[in-house]
């Protein structure tokens, strides 16, 4: 098992094989497809209004404000920093804002992420393109692009791993120069890459690699840094400022675990590969049989939570299928573990183990510090896996027909949920319009919502809500989403809204397979995949005096 097949003396002369390069660049066009013309849309707006706030004065990215609760607060107080936003305002500088800029812009990140899962998995391997493209497609990747962070942040997580894996064969130890650049990066994308500088010291430790121990200072370097400049900004340490969940009970633990798998479920189907008909032995069936308790309990126990029973199946299935991974996962790695010959079995054992603390590391930050969980976030431990069903192919010589099976399915709920979510995004950029139209040009028209809402109706000259600072007067419009984040709505006592009317959005087929859980589920009440009429409207109300 080869992973990330580069060195310093062959990274300059690698070769793709020509029906590889085509395959690559189709997977390339595929995730440009799906995102390129897709309206702003979910914590789009949070990042391109950071990004605004940028260029209003770059040395002082976190002290400006920006409404993305009930009121006007410091970009301190969000859980990101800043380093895309920088990226970000550069584009919007050199092509103001244009969408198809932006998006252009982002599809570097989608290209990276396919070319070094690619590599990652090792250029000359049999089902380097079929693994390569259930990640690309997968429906937790496809549809996640937008201008969020998770796409550029896997793209850097897979360079670090690919960097260490690859260090051992590097004299040079170039290879750990870019892996310590990849994490301080990373840091600056998104702090879950914490989990990162914990598995780069176990790997120094692990290879007794004292002299290679000096790479560690450049994340470290950056964090310092970093840090500094927050103080110059606002006062304070950004990273330290984060709320997280550090009190969780027990049953949270249990639930946010439980949501993890399931998720991770849903955004890879090809675990249906461990179940394909074939031989199995003893450990196989005691592991198929804890899946099917398992599934059980989870069914079992919504049930008794009073919830419906397509509800109860949905998180039954998830979890299950999450389940085959992780158990399938360990039994890879113990195989791997016993079927090495000595003088190989430390360099092998060596990638187990960092694939065993990529997968591990990363739920448990995501269980412990993620404020909410989502599918976006599960996209972190998809290579991983994948990787380790690269491995059970190989061993039980799984055949064209489940890999085709699985292609198949992973390809259309990947492209299933893009479609959706982008004519989710798209209603946003629609009824911006519209609703615009509806009302008197000179009338003071306040909006209520947040994500891509936020930034299509400030583009259609309405004004923010703020709970603190807006005073509404007799003859104003207040436009309200239902079913996005937003505001709290105060009515002053003098005043009263009388209801204008509301624009029922149309159900559909493709909008009832609802992507909101890309960007946040919680087990039991919220489950990954939910397949029903989403009921989107907008209210018009209008300011008007109370009655005495």
């Amino acid at each position: 098992m080869k992973y990330f097949c580069l060195s310093s003396k062959n990274l300059m002369t690698i070769g793709f094989k020509h029906t590889h390069v085509f395959i690559l660049g189709l997977l390339f066009l595929a995730t440009l497809s799906v995102n390129l013309t897709k309206a702003i849309h979910i914590d789009d707006t949070a990042y391109l209004e950071m990004a605004q706030a940028i260029i209003n004065d770059p040395l002082h990215p976190l002290s400006q404000t920006i409404n993305w609760h009930n009121t006007q607060q410091p970009i301190f107080v969000l859980n990101q920093p800043p380093l895309l936003s920088y990226y970000l305002a550069l584009i919007i500088i050199i092509f103001g804002d244009s969408e198809i800029a932006l998006h252009i812009s982002w599809s570097i990140f989608s290209l990276a992420s396919i070319i070094l899962f690619y590599l990652l998995i090792g250029k000359n391997k049999v089902n380097s393109l079929f693994l390569t493209s259930l990640f690309a497609l997968s429906p937790a990747f496809l549809p996640g692009q937008n201008l969020m962070f998770d796409v550029p942040l896997i793209s850097l997580w897979l360079l670090f791993f690919g960097a260490i894996l690859a260090a051992r064969e590097d004299e040079s130890k170039s290879f750990y120069f870019w892996a310590g650049w990849a994490v301080a990066l990373a840091l600056l994308v998104k702090y879950t890459s914490l989990v990162l500088i914990v598995i780069f010291i176990i790997v120094i430790v692990y290879r007794c690699d004292w002299k290679s121990a000096w790479y560690l200072l450049i994340p470290f370097g950056v964090i310092i840094l970093w840090s500094a400049f927050n103080y110059y900004d606002i006062g304070a340490i950004h990273i330290l400022g984060r709320n997280v969940l550090t009190t969780l009970s027990g049953q949270q633990y249990a639930y946010r675990m439980i949501s993890v798998v399931a998720g991770l479920g849903l955004i890879a189907p090809s675990a249906l590969m461990f179940l394909w008909p074939r031989k199995t032995n003893l450990l196989e069936k005691i592991f198929l049989g804890c899946l099917a308790l398992a599934s059980l309990g989870i069914f079992l126990f919504i049930i008794n939570q009073g919830y419906a029973r397509i509800h109860a199946v949905v998180w039954a299935i998830l979890f299950g299928q999450g389940i085959i991974f992780l158990l399938f996962g360990i039994l890879i790695i113990y195989r791997q573990f016993t079927m090495l010959e000595l003088k190989h079995r430390r360099k092998e054992t060596e990638k187990m183990v960092i694939l065993s603390l990529w997968i591990t590391g990363t739920i448990a930050f995501i269980v412990q510090f993620a404020p909410f969980l989502a599918l976006r976030h599960v996209l972190l431990i998809l290579p991983p896996v994948l990787l380790l069903l690269g491995d059970f192919i190989e061993q039980n010589n799984i055949g064209g027909a489940a890999k085709v099976t699985v292609l198949i399915i992973t390809a259309l709920l990947g492209l299933i949920f893009s479609i959706s979510d982008y004519h989710y995004a798209d209603l946003n950029r629609e009824y911006a319009v519209k609703i615009k139209s509806m009302l008197p040009t000179d009338a003071h028209i306040w909006q209520v919502g947040h994500w891509g809402w936020q930034w299509y109706a400030k583009k259609q000259g309405m004004l923010q809500y703020d709970l603190d600072q807006t005073e509404l007067h007799p003859g104003d419009y207040l436009i309200t989403p239902e079913f996005i984040d937003r505001q709290e709505i105060v009515i002053p006592a003098h005043l009263s809204l009388q209801y204008v009317g509301k624009l029922e959005v149309p159900d559909s087929f493709i909008l009832s397979i609802q992507t909101l859980p890309l960007y946040s589920y919680s087990f039991p009440e919220v489950p990954p995949l939910r397949v029903e009429p989403p009921g989107f409207s907008f209210s018009i109300q209008k300011v008007v005096s109370a009655p005495e």
